[in-house]
C-alpha cells in the first residue's frame, strides 16, 4: 500500500513539473531521475516478492496437508509433494516456470541466511535483482561454511550498487577463486558431470543450439570449426560471411548431411496435403516438427521426401479431418500416443514445456474412477506433474469433453459412470463449437484441453497447443 502511495505520490509530481515550463536540459534530468526512481521502487518490489515465494515454501514445508490434503502427513515425502504443489501453483500464479520458482525460492534462501547485506541493498532499491542473480549464480558450489559466505556477501553487497552485472560478475569469479579453497581440478571434474547441449526454437523457422562443455572442448571445437569455414570461404564463388560458414559446418559437421553417416531421426512431421503435393501452404497452417516448430515449405517437403524416420501425419487441406481414435483398454496404442504428441506437443501442465515425447500418456479422467483411453481423455505430463497430480491437492479435468466427436466415448463414460460427467456449464450456455471460434491447431474438433484447480482453489487452463 504503501508503495502504491509514493506512486501516485510520484505521478502527481511528474504531471506537475511537466505542466511546468522547463528547458530541453532539466526535463531530460527529471526523465533521467524518474526512471531511476522507478528502477529503485521495482528493486524493492522485486525483494518482496522473493519473500512471499520463501514464505510461501516455508509453509508448505511446515503445513503438508494444505497442499497435499489431509491425511498426508509430515514426512520427508510429504514435504516435498507439499513443495512441488506450492512451486506449480506460484508458477501458474506468476506465468513463469517452476524452474524460474525454484531459482528465485534458491536465491531468497541464499539472501536471507547467507548474504544478508547484499538483501539490506536489494530491499532498499540500491541493487537490482539482475546483480542478485549474477552474484548468486557465481557463488554456486562455494563451500557451505558460514565465514566464506560473510567474505563473499561482504566483498560484494556495496560494489553492486556501483557497477554493472557485466562488471559484479568478473568481480565476484576473482573473490570466489580466492574463497574457494578446494582444488580447481576437483571442482572441474564436477561440474563436467553436468555438461550437455541443448535446443530452443526460435522465429523465422530457426533455432538455437547450445553447449555446456569443459572450456578446453568448447575453445578447441570452435578452433576447428573457424578453421573449416575460412577454408570454405577461400573457395571461388564463396559469398558467405564467416558467421554462417561456421553455422553450417557445425551443421554438417553434427547432422552428416550428405554423408553415409547421416543423422536417423524420429520426429513428427506434419505437412498439410497441398504442401505434400508441391504448393506452398497456406502461412496459417504450415509444416511443424514435433506438433510445435514451423518448418519452411522447401525444408519441409526435403524431409518428408528423404527422411524415411520423419513419422509423416497428412492433413486433409479442406476439411483437416482426422480419424476418430478410440480405445476400450487402459494401455494407450502406439498410433493414439502418437497423434496425443502431435496436438498436444508439450506437458499439459500450465506452463510447462516438457516435449510430449519425453512425457507419460495420462488420462484425464483416471482409469479406475470410468474414465476411458480416448483422445479426449488423454493428456501428456512429465513424470514430475504426473506425480503431483497423483499425490497432491491438484486436481484436473477437461471441460470440452462433452463436444468430442467420439460419440461411442461418451455414451461408454455415462453407462460406466451411471451417468455424463458433470461439467462446467451447458452446451447451450458454452456454446457449440462452431459458436466458439475456429478449431485449435487446425484441426475440426476440439482440442484436449486440462483445467487445473490448485490446492488453494485457483483455476488455470492448460496453455492452448501450438
Amino acid at each position: 500500500m504503501e508503495t502504491d502511495r509514493a506512486s501516485m505520490r510520484q505521478g502527481e509530481s511528474l504531471a506537475s513539473a511537466v505542466a511546468a515550463p522547463m528547458s530541453a536540459s532539466d526535463r531530460a534530468s527529471w526523465a533521467i531521475a524518474v526512471a531511476a526512481s522507478t528502477e529503485a521502487q521495482l528493486n524493492r518490489v522485486m525483494a518482496q516478492q522473493l519473500a512471499a515465494i520463501a514464505d510461501t515454501i516455508a509453509e508448505a514445508r511446515a503445513h503438508p496437508s494444505v497442499f497435499c490434503g489431509p491425511g498426508s502427513g509430515t514426512g520427508p515425502e510429504a514435504v516435498g509433494f507439499a513443495v512441488t504443489a506450492a512451486v506449480a501453483e506460484l508458477a501458474t500464479e506468476l506465468h513463469v516456470s517452476d524452474g524460474t520458482i525454484r531459482t528465485r525460492a534458491g536465491h531468497a534462501e541464499a539472501l536471507l541466511q547467507r548474504m544478508p547485506l547484499l538483501w539490506q541493498r536489494l530491499c532498499s532499491g540500491d541493487t537490482s535483482y539482475q546483480h542478485v542473480r549474477v552474484i548468486l549464480d557465481v557463488a554456486v558450489g562455494l563451500p557451505a561454511k558460514r565465514e566464506t559466505w560473510a567474505a563473499y556477501d561482504e566483498a560484494l553487497a556495496e560494489a553492486a550498487t556501483e557497477v554493472t552485472p557485466g562488471v559484479i560478475r568478473v568481480r565476484a569469479r576473482r573473490i570466489r577463486e580466492r574463497l574457494d579453497a578446494e582444488p580447481l581440478q576437483v571442482r572441474h571434474d564436477r561440474a563436467a558431470v553436468e555438461r550437455r547441449i541443448w535446443v530452443e526454437a526460435d522465429n523465422d523457422a530457426m533455432a538455437w543450439l547450445g553447449a555446456y562443455l569443459p572450456s578446453a572442448a568448447a575453445f578447441r571445437a570452435d578452433a576447428r570449426i573457424t578453421g573449416a569455414a575460412r577454408s570454405l570461404l577461400r573457395m571461388p564463388g564463396e559469398t558467405r560471411t564467416l558467421a554462417q560458414a561456421k553455422a553450417d559446418v557445425l551443421a554438417d559437421l553434427l547432422t552428416g548431411d550428405g554423408t553415409p553417416y547421416a543423422v536417423s531421426t524420429s520426429l513428427g512431421l506434419t505437412l498439410p496435403m497441398l504442401g505434400m503435393l508441391g504448393h506452398d501452404a497456406d502461412d496459417a497452417s504450415p509444416a511443424t516438427l514435433n506438433g510445435m516448430v514451423p518448418v519452411d515449405p522447401d525444408t519441409a517437403r526435403r524431409l518428408a521426401a528423404n527422411a524415411p524416420s520423419f513419422r509423416r501425419i497428412l492433413t486433409d487441406p479442406v476439411s483437416s479431418a482426422v480419424l476418430d481414435l478410440d480405445r476400450t483398454s487402459y494401455r494407450v496404442p502406439a498410433d493414439l500416443r502418437r497423434w496425443l504428441q502431435v496436438t498436444r506437443p508439450v506437458c499439459s501442465f500450465p506452463g510447462c514445456q516438457r516435449p510430449a515425447i519425453e512425457c507419460e500418456a495420462d488420462h484425464i479422467d483416471d482409469w479406475r474412477g470410468g474414465g476411458v483411453t480416448a483422445d479426449d481423455n488423454l493428456q501428456p505430463l512429465c513424470k514430475k506433474h504426473h506425480r503431483m497430480k497423483h499425490r497432491t491437492a491438484w486436481r484436473v479435468h477437461n471441460p470440452d469433453a462433452q463436444h468430442a466427436s467420439a460419440s461411442a466415448t461418451t455414451r461408454r463414460r455415462s453407462t460406466r459412470r451411471g451417468g455424463p460427467a458433470t461439467e462446467r456449464g451447458t452446451p447451450t450456455e458454452r456454446g457449440t463449437p462452431t459458436e466458439q471460434g475456429p478449431p485449435v491447431g487446425g484441426f475440426n474438433r476440439v482440442a484436449v484441453r486440462s483445467r487445473w484447480t490448485s490446492p488453494t482453489g485457483r483455476i488455470h487452463d492448460a496453455d492452448p497447443p501450438f
